[in-house]
């Protein structure tokens, strides 16, 4: 997803705080403070990321109880993960699965749906909200 200046103008205004990150997102994750985030979106980013889990585990130490996590990956039909021609890895809905569980996070929406094109076609993708969960209990 690209971001305009002036959608970030929007949210300073709006007195929301902004952090963005050009870099690995791991690194990136690791330099905020726990539970400290709201929401993190990575757009077609994660097709440069092999083994989910670990990055997912930090993206879960630095949201809030109930923040969420938005996020799009190129797929493929098997359960595993590869990496294609593009130099760019597809994972199977399973293994995203599997990466969101054991980052502790909970599946909300995991939908086809292309976010790029290659060589003129759209690339098979998916588009995955997860959050963190909300384990405070109320009297």
């Amino acid at each position: 997803m690209y971001v305009t200046p002036e959608q970030i103008q929007a949210a300073i205004k709006a007195n929301v705080e902004t952090f963005l990150a050009v870099a690995n997102a791991q690194f990136a994750a690791r330099s905020r403070p726990q539970a400290t985030a709201d929401l993190v979106l990575a757009a077609d980013a994660m097709v440069y990321v092999g083994e989910l889990a670990p990055v997912l585990r930090e993206v879960g130490r630095i949201l809030v109880a109930g923040g969420l996590l938005a996020f799009t990956v190129e797929t493929h039909e098997g359960g595993g993960i590869i990496l294609g021609p593009g130099l760019r890895y597809a994972h199977g809905a399973a293994c995203v699965r599997a990466a969101i569980d054991a980052a502790g996070l909970v599946l909300s929406r995991l939908e086809d749906s292309s976010a790029r094109n290659e060589d003129g076609r759209p690339a098979p993708g998916l588009v995955v909200v997860a959050s963190k969960p909300d384990h405070r209990t109320t009297i």
